[in-house]
């Protein structure tokens, strides 16, 4: 997994690559901490580039999403595939976390 850290004022994307499954979360884990240090108004996890999340992927979404909430900050997913999508939608992640483009999270935070 490959993810950069794109920081702007209280904004904060974390452009994620490849998959995301119960070998490779911790280092999704370090950048959303790493995220947190920076006191965000807003977080957006782009899945532009992210073709497969198992159920522990998920699962770490939902307690970033918790944290979110405990924080008082927004949390978005952007530019999911479908495949991704899909899976969010199966599992209905997607009626509690908001799924957005990319370009509609730009325009509104970047």
């Amino acid at each position: 997994m490959q993810i950069e850290t794109f920081k702007c004022n209280k904004i904060v994307r974390l452009k994620i690559s490849n998959s995301l499954f119960l070998g490779n979360l911790g280092e999704l884990e370090k950048a959303w901490r790493e995220a947190l240090s920076y006191s965000p108004e807003v977080i957006g996890l782009d899945f532009e580039n992210v073709d497969f999340i198992d159920s522990s992927g998920l699962g770490t979404l939902v307690k970033f999403y918790n944290k979110s909430l405990e924080l008082g900050f927004a949390m978005h997913l952007c530019s999911v595939s479908e495949a991704v999508k899909k899976f969010f939608e199966r599992t209905r992640i997607d009626s509690i976390v908001s799924i957005i483009t990319k370009e509609e999270f730009e325009k509104q935070y970047m």
